[in-house]
């Protein structure tokens, strides 16, 4: 007795392509769900990696110049990484301490500044 819904050799190749098309669509709707519910989560993965692809090259860089990457390559790849975000955090320090304290002054000026301000607008309104 063949089964409910005929062989498959009886399917038309229309209903065959169907099939195959929602078997492929199905799965990715199923898991772009996920992703969507699981966003939250899933960003730090995402954040990650993308930080992980911009910096590879200069990893690739630093680590192909020390001179002991042909015998320890992971230690190579390893202190590559360590000099790059020490690069980054020295940068990173370095422009706070330049622009921090001219960014507090003008917040400073600003909030001193504000009462003034505000009293010339409520000036010109009445007006």
């Amino acid at each position: 007795m063949p089964p409910i819904g005929g062989t498959i050799e009886a399917m038309s190749e229309t209903t065959r392509r169907r099939i195959r098309i929602a078997m492929v669509i199905a799965p990715v709707i199923v898991v772009a769900f996920v992703a969507w519910n699981a966003r939250t989560a899933l960003f730090p993965f995402v954040l990650g990696a993308a930080i992980a692809y911009v910096i590879a090259p200069a990893v690739n860089w630093i680590a192909a110049v020390l001179p002991f990457r042909r015998t320890r390559p992971h230690l190579a790849r390893g202190i590559a990484i360590l000099i790059l975000y020490a690069s980054v955090a020295g940068i990173g320090t370095g422009l706070g301490f330049i622009f921090v304290p001219g960014a507090i002054d003008e917040i400073q000026q600003f909030s001193d500044d504000l009462p003034d301000t505000v009293d010339k607008v409520q000036v010109k309104l009445e007006e």
